[in-house]
């Protein structure tokens, strides 16, 4: 139980430490007590999307510009740019598999049916290059019964407004009228649960009947916890592109970035102590 390096919090900063000085051949261990920001994560990582109340699009020229108090400033533009380029290729690694480009922001879908722009986001969600210019045509926003934690409607208004058809679908199973039996049951967490093995071939089904003459079809994200195969399985059974989008907390697509992190710590041979609190240091 002696280690090189003891590090206070198992969230996205604290695991990518674990991860690169476990690489480096140090003897690490990562305490953990709660829920990190990756639980109430929206599926995207920013680098540097905002400034000034405008939307940056190019990330990397914005940084450069930045004042010397700025801390982006403090660590330095060649720096970042280095480490920026490591993200994906350690993400990848680890099971996470990402989309986006340190050289120009994307635009991510947000639950409430607005753009915002980001760095990387998770393969499966909802992004587009620029959110005046969307490819999607006619799409069906498809949700599961009694699921509180999506709103369809509000995705719908701001596609809407952007010049696309919208058509409200919404779907149940045996398997998830389970989980209606109780209002704390029907969440994204327990929901991924389920949608496993032969279930996922029914809800395709389902989707491929409710999607109708749509183009696109979007689906809160709440599919694949423990990693992206489920994810994978029914966008393959669904005969239209299909997109996710992220959901009010908890995140499934966050805890998914979460596990996979972890696993790879421990399989690097780090150690990830959960629930375990740190009251001194000698």
């Amino acid at each position: 139980m002696k280690y090189d390096i003891v590090i206070i919090g198992g969230g996205l900063s604290g695991l990518v430490s674990g991860i690169l000085l476990t690489k480096a051949g140090r003897k690490v261990a990562i305490v953990s007590s709660g829920h990190s920001a990756l639980h109430f994560s929206s599926g995207s990582f920013g680098l540097f999307g905002q400034r000034d109340g405008n939307f940056v699009e190019h990330p990397l020229e914005a940084i450069a510009k930045l004042p010397a108090s700025h801390p982006y400033s403090k660590v330095g533009i060649d720096a970042i740019t280095d480490y920026v380029k490591r993200v994906k290729p350690l993400f990848a690694e680890a099971g996470i598999n990402t989309h986006g480009s340190e050289e120009r922001n994307h635009y991510r879908l947000t639950p409430i049916g607005v753009f915002k722009p980001a760095w990387l986001t998770i393969d499966d969600y909802a992004t587009v290059g620029k959110p005046d210019n969307l490819p999607w045509g006619k799409v069906a926003i498809i949700n599961f019964n009694g699921y509180i934690d999506f709103y369809p409607s509000f995705i719908a208004k701001g596609l809407e407004e952007a010049g696309l058809s919208c058509s409200l679908k919404s779907f149940t199973l045996p398997e998830l009228e389970t989980l209606r039996k109780s209002s704390t049951e029907m969440r994204a967490a327990n929901i991924a649960r389920v949608i496993v093995g032969d279930v996922i071939g029914d809800v395709a089904r389902e989707v491929n009947r409710l999607a109708g003459d749509a183009d696109t079809v979007l689906m809160p994200a709440v599919i694949g916890l423990f990693d992206d195969e489920p994810v994978k399985l029914l966008r393959e059974k669904v005969d239209r592109p299909l997109y996710f989008v992220s959901t009010q907390p908890m995140s499934v697509g966050g805890m998914r970035s979460q596990i996979c992190l972890r696993r790879y710590f421990k399989k690097l041979g780090g150690t990830y102590l959960l629930g375990d609190s740190v009251t001194n240091a000698a």
